[in-house]
């Protein structure tokens, strides 16, 4: 799972500056200023090592003077009905995945290159975490409260009382509120909701994390999918 320069394309566009040119690829000449003098300097000594001298400085040019591969960018959709979907003046989709994400024209975003930017570049996981992964309609909001449950000896009186998007935080939505301000000053076990894939996750959830995921028949998502919207 190769996310590196994707996550490097969205903080950039998050701060306004170009990554791929943060730093720039050296000239010929400034490789050479590591190639030659180690060339020079075993056939100089008469080293039998003249060969792997000369293959080094060869690696040690290429490696200086490569240019950076241009990191993924989302691209910017407007769907012929885009007039139905009042608020959004667009859609991002995904260079490679199957994902569309939008950023309504109020500034609230969900999922989109924004957000999940902020994300990548401020979320600090913590061993404790407990990661709800489901696509949208899956059932996430039945398994959230059942997991957080579990994890609470069934304290029904904070459930009564504090409702279930404080509990479990839903990071990939920016409605206004500092989320991730909020899950750095939580203490306890923090439980946090996503609906992307795991390619677009930061790489710490996915390899270290305690994940739950729930998976629906598409059927049945997609029959929710339809009641939900309409």
């Amino acid at each position: 799972m190769q996310c590196a320069p994707f996550w490097q394309k969205l903080i950039a566009d998050a701060d306004g500056r170009n990554t791929a040119t943060a730093m720039p690829a050296l000239s010929w000449q400034a490789a050479a200023l590591v190639a030659v003098p180690a060339v020079l300097l075993a056939y100089r000594r008469g080293s039998p090592a003249g060969l792997p001298a000369v293959l080094l400085a060869y690696l040690a040019y290429q490696w200086l003077s490569e240019k950076p591969t241009p990191p993924e960018a989302w691209s910017e959709l407007v769907l012929p009905s885009q007039a139905l979907w009042g608020g959004i003046p667009s859609y991002y989709r995904h260079p490679t995945l199957p994902i569309l994400t939008f950023r309504t024209a109020a500034g609230a975003g969900l999922g989109d290159p924004l957000t999940m930017a902020a994300v990548a570049s401020r979320f600090e996981p913590r061993p404790s975490d407990v990661h709800i992964v489901t696509y949208p309609k899956a059932g996430t909001s039945w398994i959230q409260e059942v997991a957080w449950l579990v994890n609470h000896d069934a304290d029904f009186e904070r459930s009564t009382r504090v409702p279930s998007s404080q509990r479990t935080v839903y990071i990939e939505a920016d409605f206004g509120a500092d989320k991730l301000t909020q899950l750095e000053a939580a203490t306890g076990p923090r439980h946090i909701k996503w609906h992307h894939s795991s390619d677009l996750l930061p790489r710490r959830v996915v390899e270290e994390g305690r994940i739950i995921y729930l998976m629906r028949n598409p059927k049945d998502v997609v029959v929710s999918w339809y009641h939900f919207q309409h």
